[in-house]
């Protein structure tokens, strides 16, 4: 009986606690009303502040952005994150742009000063290019080799769709119709190897010095 009597005080007192807590609140805002031209007090600064801390996305150069696979990057972007500063790109970018941002997320890490003055609208604007053509389910000239920097134009000659696309590289094109074109400036050195895939036989390989 004991431990029962004492058990109901315990939910009673917590009970009268917690109304006494939103009665307080209640007070505070019938007295200081949450208008955007007043000045907020002590608690509520703390509160919002940590609020807009946790609403910032991260730092795209920070090391744990690597770490997110090249689908996840495209879903945030393609959805955007819920109670953040991160808007959904679906209704504005078709997904060709949407890869491109997927590109420039995963290279920010390493971009320095000369990436950044090329910040045109498409990768190269009006910069001379590479050109690959997609013929005839093939990439021709199969194997290229340019410097860091250096802009790749691929062409789609054909009158199905093609597209270019590496994981390594961070190469999305997206898929391109008849004439379309997509530029791609190479930023990390190395080997990589592509593919359209909508046609997995159709490859290429990219050097990057």
């Amino acid at each position: 009986m004991n431990v029962a009597r004492n058990r109901t005080r315990c939910a009673l007192t917590l009970v009268l606690v917690v109304l006494g807590a939103v009665g307080l609140a209640y007070v505070i805002a019938a007295r200081r009303p949450f208008a955007a031209d007043r000045a907020p007090g002590r608690v509520e600064t703390a509160i919002a502040r940590r609020l807009v801390s946790l609403s910032i996305p991260p730092d795209l150069a920070s090391p744990a952005i690597p770490q997110f696979s090249d689908g996840a990057l495209s879903s945030i972007i393609h959805n955007g994150v819920r109670w953040t500063g991160m808007p959904a790109f679906r209704a504005t970018d078709d997904p060709a742009e949407m890869w491109k941002l997927v590109s420039f997320v995963r290279h920010v890490p390493t971009l320095n000063a000369a990436d950044l003055a090329h910040h045109d609208g498409e990768a190269g604007g009006g910069v001379a290019a590479t050109t690959v053509s997609m013929d005839g389910t093939t990439f021709q000239p199969a194997e290229v080799t340019v410097r860091a920097g250096d802009v790749v134009e691929w062409i789609n000659r054909d009158p199905f769709p093609h597209n270019v696309s590496a994981d390594a590289a961070a190469i999305h094109s997206g898929d391109l119709d008849a004439d379309g074109k997509w530029r791609y400036r190479a930023v990390t050195p190395g080997t990589f190897h592509y593919v359209c895939t909508l046609h997995p036989g159709m490859a290429g390989v990219l050097h990057v010095q």
